[in-house]
């Protein structure tokens, strides 16, 4: 299975305020540190268009549908 980082980063966005924080604290910080960092990569292959990026595990280009 593959998907797109704008797909993972709206994924995790939706289960994180689905979680109660009083029984999984650590996995909704885990999962808003995952959404920051998938949100930093899109802006920084976004910024430097001229480097070529290695996908990461399971992740399809934005622009393949």
């Amino acid at each position: 299975m593959t998907i797109k980082l704008s797909k993972a980063i709206e994924i995790l966005n939706t289960h994180q305020c689905d979680m109660p924080r009083d029984k999984v604290p650590d996995l909704i910080d885990a999962i808003k540190l995952g959404i920051e960092a998938l949100k930093r990569l899109q802006e920084h292959r976004t910024e430097h268009i001229d480097i070529t990026f290695r996908a990461l595990p399971g992740e399809t280009p934005e622009e393949e549908v």
